[in-house]
């Protein structure tokens, strides 16, 4: 059994949203994240990686435990309680944020708080989804974030999906 690596993560989540064809679901973040959340379970059970990483949502991180207080939309990872990790740090593969069409602001806004769950949790990669949206790219400076960190624009253009990544650091 292997690790992840954050290549792995990426097609994993890369296939997921490509897969996702309700027009319905593309129009709220709620009803989005659910079907996203079915579609990596699916593919993350198929997975022979050491550890049986698991998919949370909305998981929430604390001061006390974590070293911030955020709450990311997905993430996958090996629970501490099972006691198969040293620490709470160990076994932090995928965080994912998810926005609905959104701004440069939004994006700026989430690629700091994967960027800041990837450093202080040693999450392998960050994921940032902009649904209903046909650009992944965004114009913002990122001179201080750590990766690796990916965003994901996907849309439907008449019933297939329209997928684009870029890796922002």
């Amino acid at each position: 059994m292997t690790t992840p690596t954050a290549e792995e993560m990426l097609k994993l989540v890369l296939d997921s949203v490509s897969s996702i064809k309700e027009k319905k679901l593309f129009k709220t973040e709620r009803g989005y994240q659910g079907e996203l959340l079915a579609e990596i379970h699916s593919r993350l059970k198929g997975q022979e990686w050491a550890g049986d990483p698991i998919l949370e949502q909305e998981c929430q991180k604390r001061l006390g435990l974590h070293g911030l207080t955020i709450r990311p939309d997905l993430i996958i990872h090996i629970p501490f309680e099972r006691g198969n990790v040293k620490e709470r740090k160990d076994g932090n593969f995928c965080v994912i944020e998810l926005k609905l069409r959104a701004s440069q602001r939004d994006i700026q806004d989430d690629l700091k708080k994967l960027s800041d769950m990837c450093n202080l949790l040693r999450y392998g990669c960050g994921i940032f989804v902009n649904i209903d949206a046909h650009r992944s790219k965004t114009t913002a400076n990122f001179c201080d974030l750590k990766g690796p960190l990916y965003s994901i624009a996907t849309a439907l253009v008449g019933d297939n999906p329209v997928v684009s990544c870029d890796r922002i650091v």
